[in-house]
């Protein structure tokens, strides 16, 4: 049996970075950098986030809404993690993000939408069908509207149970 030794030492109770540091990644249409704090310290507290304007009298967040359907930071900040890889068709490192943000959160009906839309646009029907239709489940009223256009779901439609 080994022997443990014990340190007498703390593991350190925090860690620093620079924001200059964490990686900027452009949102909104690059009009906003948002650093993922959260990814890169390990944190899964809510509201732990960083914005910074590429200058004086730029945004510095987006408009959002903290209560409504699809809202909070584990959406947002999976979607901005995810939508760079997705947009420069690294579909499998997107769906690796969403599918890490569903972890998390399970039944969170936009994460599940995000992953059905980056998955049929892969060409992973089942999949997609399979987390769009949990999407609907989750959120009836909503995700119907949001299918009802998006073009990333094109393959599915006409499919049974697409919710539009």
């Amino acid at each position: 049996m080994p022997v443990r030794t014990l340190s007498l030492v703390p593991p350190p109770a925090y860690r620093s970075v620079r924001l200059d540091d964490v990686e900027a990644i452009p949102v909104l249409k690059g009009e906003l950098l948002w650093r993922p704090l959260r990814a890169r310290l390990g944190i899964r507290a809510f509201g732990i986030n960083a914005y910074t304007a590429r200058a004086a009298g730029d945004l510095v967040v987006e408009e959002h809404d903290e209560l409504g359907a699809g809202a909070g930071v584990t959406r947002r900040s999976t979607c901005f993690r995810a939508d760079r890889y997705a947009q420069a068709e690294d579909r499998d490192r997107a769906i690796a993000l969403f599918t890490e943000g569903l972890e998390e959160h399970p039944d969170s009906p936009a994460l599940l939408y995000d992953l059905a839309c980056v998955e049929a646009r892969a060409g992973r029907l089942d999949d997609a069908m399979r987390h769009l239709r949990a999407a609907a489940a989750a959120n009836p009223a909503e995700v119907p509207r949001w299918a009802a256009g998006d073009r990333d779901l094109d393959a599915l439609r006409g499919c049974d149970g697409f919710p539009a």
